[in-house]
């Protein structure tokens, strides 16, 4: 298992946070403050970035409503159909 640290700047929320990440063979375990550079903090999101990143609840294509707003019904729809609704 190959584990490593690097610089990186946080992206889970618009802070923009300088951090230090661990990975563990390429995969995200664990976000630090990085030591040494103004605005090293980290917010709760930031340092739960693994669980975010990883979650299996995480939404990773585009929803669509289906039924009335606030009933809970959605469809998955393509990159390219929501971007267009969206806009």
């Amino acid at each position: 298992m190959l584990i490593e640290k690097k610089p990186a700047i946080c992206g889970i929320c618009p802070g923009a946070c300088a951090v230090e990440v661990t990975l563990e063979s390429g995969r995200l375990v664990k976000v630090e403050p990085r030591r040494g550079v103004p605005y090293a903090n980290l917010c709760v999101r930031g340092r739960y970035a693994p669980e975010i990143v990883y979650s299996p609840h995480r939404l990773k294509t585009p929803l669509i409503r289906t039924g009335e707003r606030g009933e809970g019904r959605f469809r998955a729809a393509s990159w390219d159909e929501a971007l267009d609704l969206a806009v």
